[in-house]
């Protein structure tokens, strides 16, 4: 199940974790006037109105719905409406904390905020673009072609290896570490865009329990198909391993799922999202909340 989960959230993330560093760095606090702050403050007030507002409906269209008698299926369908709703309310409620600290920031009423920390995401926003572009190269030149076309990074791997051993497995590891980052961001613009799954942010100093369980639980799902998957990546290093034999021979000929690793489909599959969602990024590269109004007209129709 693993793989279904790193492949789709995988393949969005390596999309989407560079830019998301990057546009970070562009979207960083600035000194503006006080006018412009003061744009800002009533911006921020009217909208946190709105989800006082939309909050206090949501409520009152769930009790209503609690005072009246349903069948199973109006329930289950009841049950995923509010998901969705409540999705989008948290989405919206995530964005307008943003835009509020970075209006504190801007004003200088955050004493702990560190300037350099765009920087540093510039630095590592280019440095997983490198990184992806060298995993989208090594996947085409030596996983999809038959015979592979060159060994790619299982060469820098084996040079590092004749050169200092350590340096070879730190390679390995960083690019194995990178892929969960990756299913971790992908988990995140998911839940940012399409709000089908329930946001939990990693914020320094401000992430809950339950958004730590959570993507713990998606790591440790999707750690196993990560260690696999770099074994097929770096076969010309990790030959004669014992992972190799365990990933490489034993689980790769399991019954149906044989049919997966034989046709490459999840490789597929990984190459495909990531194009796609390449795209929609270049179409799309800012994340925007839903509307409030659109959100209070579907519950005012539910209503009725």
């Amino acid at each position: 199940m693993g793989w279904f989960f790193f492949v789709s959230f995988g393949g969005i993330g390596l999309a989407s974790l560079p830019g998301d560093l990057i546009r970070y760095y562009i979207d960083r606090p600035t000194i503006k006037t006080v006018s412009e702050l003061e744009t800002e403050k009533k911006d921020i007030q009217r909208r946190t109105n709105e989800l006082i507002k939309l909050g206090a409906d949501i409520k009152r269209e769930r009790e209503e719905w609690a005072a009246g008698t349903h069948s199973w299926r109006e329930q289950r369908k009841k049950k995923s409406a509010d998901r969705q709703n409540v999705n989008k309310f948290k989405q919206m409620v995530y964005m307008l904390e943003n835009n509020f600290e970075s209006w504190q920031i801007s004003c200088g009423q955050q004493k702990d905020y560190n300037p350099l920390t765009p920087y540093f995401s510039l630095f590592f926003g280019v440095l997983a673009a490198i990184i992806t572009m060298l995993w989208i190269l090594h996947i085409i030149l030596y996983m999809l072609v038959d015979p592979a076309a060159s060994p790619f990074l299982n060469y820098y791997f084996v040079q590092f290896d004749a050169w200092f051993p350590l340096f070879g497995i730190l390679s390995v590891a960083m690019f194995a570490g990178f892929l969960l980052v990756c299913v971790i961001s992908g988990l995140f613009k998911v839940g940012v865009r399409c709000m089908c799954i329930t946001l939990h942010p990693m914020r320094y100093g401000k992430t809950l329990m339950n958004s730590f369980m959570f993507n713990t639980m998606w790591i440790l799902m999707c750690a196993i198909p990560v260690v696999q998957f770099c074994t097929d990546a770096f076969e010309g290093y990790a030959r004669y391993t014992t992972v190799a034999t365990l990933l490489g021979v034993q689980v790769k000929y399991l019954k149906f799922f044989r049919y997966f690793y034989e046709d490459d489909v999840f490789v597929y599959i990984l190459l495909a999202l990531f194009g796609l969602s390449a795209l929609w990024l270049m179409l799309k590269p800012r994340d925007e909340p839903a509307s409030t109004q659109q959100l209070r007209k579907d519950i005012k129709s539910r209503r009725k």
